[in-house]
């Protein structure tokens, strides 16, 4: 079975970019994504850390199978 990789934030931030989301804005240690899905704008929160907990990384990898193909996700989220 696959392990989840360690991310940080801009990993998450760059690759989320590359699929539609966008920096809304800043607040704190949190950044805020958005992407626009039939005419409504979605948003993501991700925490702004170089590494990411494995608990957060798979708490963004579940919001974001509503947005981005699985097959994709996959390939980032986790190894081998």
């Amino acid at each position: 079975m696959p392990k989840l990789r360690v991310l940080g934030s801009y990993e998450i931030i760059g690759f989320l970019k590359k699929h539609g989301f966008f920096i809304h804005r800043q607040k704190g240690s949190h950044i805020i994504l958005q992407c626009e899905v039939k005419g409504e704008y979605q948003t993501l929160t991700v925490p702004n850390h170089y590494e990411l907990d494995r608990g957060m990384t798979k708490g963004i990898y579940n919001q974001c199978k509503r947005y981005v193909e699985l097959d994709t996700l996959d390939e980032f989220f986790y190894t081998g």
